[in-house]
């Protein structure tokens, strides 16, 4: 969930363990598919992710489209993440969706994918968990290699997400074998439009031998942690602004587009009051409970109360949280 700042409200629609292919094909291609047929889409779930898109087009509303698939890193590879790109702007350009500025769907932002930390092979890993994991890698440095030849293009409805650097480490030279001679295909130079026979320009690309990482510190277990939670809702947020920047110069012909810096403080505070449902109530308050000043304790407990309780006494913190859990919680939300 990205919360709402400066005005700017990002409608969050989550679906669980599909690819970056199964995404684009149950939001935009319905729309397209039933644009070139003339006929209103259909969809099961009145609150999806289609049905949303059906509703703010028949408003008029113009549609800025963020997308991210962890699972599309290992079902899709890195031949096809780059291609799903490719397919994703094509779709969005379909002239049924409307033609140049009458397009309502202005922008498709290939985020970076918010997953848990994973530790990075040594040299006692098996071959296998190498590869695994270097199909991950792969995957992901061909959706980067995709939007960094195609930065060229300033008519190209993407960009490059502020999300990139999100709690990524940037690792030392790797000479590991293995590594060095494998390689992968990837769709470089991305257009707005082609045909199904003229998708990019296809490459052939090796890994880096400086590797980016996701830190250690972006999750606790598979659960994501409230600091990386607040940093990449953030840089969402950037890129939302962005986009609108963007679009508004195209309106008024000008070149003053703005990219603003992440505001993570204030992104903390509003997060925390929404709880990640994988990590244990427990460990959350602990971390609010740590970004949040030192004289000022919250009681995050969604189950009992909507919006997060504060307050200025540690005394009259514990006397809630006895009420509020059955038991006293220490001021790190530890149970004592």
């Amino acid at each position: 969930m990205v919360p709402a700042m400066d005005g700017v409200c990002i409608c969050v629609i989550r679906h669980q363990d599909l690819s970056a292919a199964q995404l684009l094909t149950h939001t935009i291609w319905m729309l397209a598919d039933a644009a070139e047929c003339d006929v209103k889409p259909r969809s099961p779930d009145e609150h999806g992710a289609c049905s949303v898109l059906q509703l703010a087009y028949e408003k008029g509303k113009d549609i800025h489209i963020f997308i991210a698939s962890g699972t599309g890193l290992v079902s899709d590879q890195a031949a096809g993440t780059s291609y799903q790109m490719q397919r994703g702007l094509r779709l969005i350009s379909n002239d049924k969706l409307g033609k140049g500025k009458s397009n309502l769907f202005k922008r498709l932002i290939f985020l970076q994918p918010a997953i848990p930390s994973i530790l990075y092979p040594t040299e006692d890993t098996c071959t296998k968990e190498k590869l695994a994991m270097m199909e991950i890698e792969m995957s992901n440095a061909a959706r980067l290699l995709s939007l960094n030849s195609s930065s060229g293009n300033f008519q190209l409805k993407t960009f490059l997400s502020a999300t990139e650097t999100v709690m990524v480490d940037e690792l030392g030279e790797d000479k590991d074998d293995l590594r060095k001679w494998s390689s992968f295909q990837c769709v470089t130079k991305l257009k707005n439009w082609s045909t199904s026979t003229q998708v990019g320009e296809m490459q052939k690309c090796h890994l880096s031998r400086w590797p980016a990482w996701p830190m250690k510190g972006r999750s606790d277990g598979n659960a994501l942690t409230l600091d990386f939670l607040a940093k990449y809702s953030a840089a969402v947020m950037v890129d939302m602004l962005h986009s609108l920047s963007i679009e508004e110069n195209n309106k008024l012909g000008t070149r003053n587009v703005v990219r603003t810096t992440p505001k993570v403080g204030e992104m903390v505070t509003l997060r925390a009051s929404v709880q990640n449902m994988v990590m244990s109530i427990q460990t959350w308050n602990r971390e609010a409970n740590s970004k949040g000043t030192a004289d000022e304790y919250g009681c995050y407990n969604v189950v009992r109360h909507r919006d997060p309780k504060k307050f200025d006494s540690i005394t009259i913190w514990r006397a809630h949280c006895v009420e509020c859990y059955g038991h006293d919680r220490g001021a790190e939300g530890r149970r004592k």
